[in-house]
């Protein structure tokens, strides 16, 4: 598989955009004499929208923004200024005043009465709106790719690049599996990952960047680390970027306070960057901000020195790299692992690397490398786009379905297979805690203690239980050990309360009750009934049917209608692809509603003995499933009769998995 370099320029075709010769362009005059405000302002727009294009000024978080190379040769996106606002509308109109004496209009400058009332209107449909600033081929919605330097209106950014690919109209799976041994062998061949599942986490790293589009929804942090430096979680992070932008990441301390994370995230995003890289973490990564972030579509913040609240899309890819990185707060559910482990006292003297200089070489071969990444996603596409049916990621959905669908189509195996692994060791606060509720939960028995008594197991050294008391005492938790030190059962209250009903790995939780006789509150350890992975309201789901009142133009329905193509081995592919050919269109009625499905059926069937069970049956094989009165049922082959719960039968009779058994039968 190989793309190819076609340059195009893109820094002569800024400059040229930046210089337009507007004696060559037929640009419209404008007199400002004897006009209102609004008047100029509504001439002025449409010069500025004739003006621009190709587009360099757009709409981004309620601001006129442009795009513009940097002092690092970097395109990023800037607000526009009142004086880069007045001196374009320059170059776009010839302004013009006639004054006293003059028979002829004489030029002027634009007001600066107008540049302000251009920048204060609510919207400017004049022009496009932009989320970010890209370096390499976009991937759209529907698995097309844009190749030309400039805008997408479909997807909302800006290629900034020279780079065009080469892809397959038509990529198979064994294309798929091809490029995923290549991007293995050449550039991950040599790091010495601790497991498969970093190592497919790096491939779900890449991918995340090129399937931006694709994915409905937020991504995840990214962490790579490993036991001390010079193992290469830096080095990932730029490969990573390298592949993706051509030009590297955006590199960034961690911030110390919250304060400062939130300051530090609106600058970023203002810049648009495709990927950030917090590097070299050296403390404990605990930042709310930076967690309510990642599982926001859209990032809200006041500007500095301003009153005004913008609101900035974010799109970018964020890493974090350090040494044995530790995790608090949510930081640990909303992020992916990449651990490198290289089992040597001093890992940068390694010698003996396939590629001596990583980085050149991939600087060398992106085209290939970003055509193989192309090829992996288009191919999974073509083949009908099966979603990942492992274990989800909170919050993050939509990215687990399709980055694991792709990867497992290519044949990379362990995507989040570490997760578990994160969770444990990312917190020790967690493990520590249930470690002092396993002391706890010995000495007391199923008795609850006060606030009070606790704390006197905790200092009391003449107590005749000092010896189980120092086991307890070794193990507290940071915020038990604060709150002893001030000495008050009040305070120790308020630290055990922001635990309770927490469950721990264990299973064991903090639990609380009013004791009878005093009204006062007392602490107790049980062992949670519900395991860690087991949904507690499952037990009680029932199917309900939509309210009445919902659905109210019921004889408009649509009907659902999919087009489909052939596709390679046998497999039915969107029409949307391009390149797909012999399209069908199927058209698939609207099914009947389960009580629809219920009336007509189960009016004929047997009377069932239990008016919760009906006979019926199977016309497909189908797995064991539990009932919703608990018992087992199933599995079932083609042709067995059986009887099962009428509940789930309402969703089998929907999907033509059964029919009803009649008296006859």
């Amino acid at each position: 598989m190989s793309g190819a370099f076609e340059p195009l320029d893109f820094d002569r075709a800024m400059e040229e955009a930046a210089h337009r010769d507007v004696s060559i362009l037929s640009i419209p005059e404008i007199i400002i004499n004897d006009r209102h405000l609004h008047e100029l302002t509504s001439l002025a727009l449409p010069a500025m929208a004739r003006y621009n294009n190709p587009p360099t000024i757009f709409v981004r978080s309620g601001q006129l923004v442009r795009v513009r190379q940097d002092d690092h040769d970097s395109v990023i996106i800037e607000a526009l200024s009142e004086s880069a606002l007045r001196g374009y509308l320059s170059r776009c109109a010839r302004f013009m005043a006639y004054v006293p004496g003059e028979r002829d209009p004489k030029p002027t400058d634009p007001s600066v009465k107008v540049v302000k009332d251009i920048l204060a209107l609510p919207a400017w449909p004049e022009f496009q709106p932009i989320t970010g600033i890209v370096t390499s081929p976009v991937m759209r919605g529907d698995g097309s790719i844009h190749n030309w330097p400039g805008y997408d209106p479909e997807t909302r950014t800006y290629y900034a690049g020279s780079l065009r690919l080469d892809i397959p109209e038509k990529p198979t799976k064994e294309d798929a599996g091809e490029c995923a041994r290549y991007i293995l062998n050449e550039v991950l061949y040599d790091f010495p990952f601790a497991d498969e599942a970093s190592k497919a986490n790096v491939f779900a790293a890449l991918l995340t960047v090129v399937t931006k589009n694709l994915v409905n929804g937020n991504t995840p942090l990214c962490l790579v680390d490993k036991p001390q430096a010079g193992t290469g979680a830096s080095l990932i992070a730029e490969i990573v970027a390298e592949i993706a932008t051509g030009t590297g990441a955006c590199m960034e301390t961690c911030p110390d306070s919250d304060e400062e994370w939130r300051k530090s995230i609106t600058s970023i995003l203002m810049r648009g960057p495709q990927i950030v890289v917090l590097d070299n973490l050296t403390d404990t990564l605990k930042a709310p901000k930076l967690s309510q972030m990642l599982t926001a579509r859209t990032w809200s913040d006041r500007l500095l020195g301003q009153n005004r609240i913008i609101d900035l899309p974010q799109t970018a890819t964020w890493f974090v790299t350090g040494n044995n990185i530790q995790l608090a707060g949510d930081i640990a559910r909303r992020s992916y692992w990449i651990r490198l482990n290289a089992g040597v006292a001093q890992p940068w003297l390694r010698e003996g690397f396939k590629h001596h200089d990583l980085k050149a070489w991939v600087h060398e071969n992106r085209a290939d490398l970003l055509t193989c990444l192309f090829v992996m996603v288009k191919a999974w596409i073509l083949a009908g786009s099966v979603k990942w049916a492992g274990t989800k990621l909170g919050s993050f959905e939509e990215w687990s379905s399709t980055i694991g669908g792709i990867l497992h189509f290519a044949g990379i195996e362990g995507f989040l297979g570490n997760a578990t692994n994160l969770y444990d060791s990312a917190d020790q606060d967690v493990a520590q805690w249930d470690i002092f509720l396993a002391i706890w939960q010995s000495l007391e028995r199923n008795d609850a203690i006060t606030a009070a008594q606790l704390k006197r197991r905790l200092t009391d050294s003449k107590n005749p239980d000092i010896n189980d008391n120092l086991g307890l005492q070794a193990e507290m938790p940071p915020e038990i050990i604060a709150a002893v030190e001030k000495k008050g059962a009040v305070a120790l209250g308020l630290a055990l309360k922001r635990r309770v009903d927490q469950v721990f790995p264990s299973g064991r939780m903090l639990t609380h009750e009013k004791d009878s006789h005093t009204k006062g509150i007392k602490w107790l350890v049980k062992t949670a009934k519900t395991s860690n992975n087991e949904n507690k309201a499952s037990r009680d789901r029932q199917d309900v049917k939509k309210p009445s009142v919902c659905g109210g133009l019921k004889k408009q329905e649509s009907t659902a209608r999919g087009h489909f193509a052939e596709g390679a081995e046998g497999c039915t592919i969107p029409q949307r692809i391009s390149g797909c050919r012999n399209s069908i269109e199927v058209e698939i009625p609207s099914a009947p509603s389960a009580d629809e499905a219920l009336d007509s059926e189960i009016a004929k069937s047997n009377p069932p003995q239990n008016d919760r069970l009906i006979v019926v049956r199977f016309l497909q094989d189908i797995p064991a499933f539990v009932g919703i009165d608990g018992e087992t049922y199933g599995p079932f082959r083609a042709e067995d009769v059986a009887t099962i719960p009428e509940i789930h039968a309402r969703g089998l009779f929907r999907k033509d998995v059964i029919v009803a058994v009649h008296p006859e039968t």
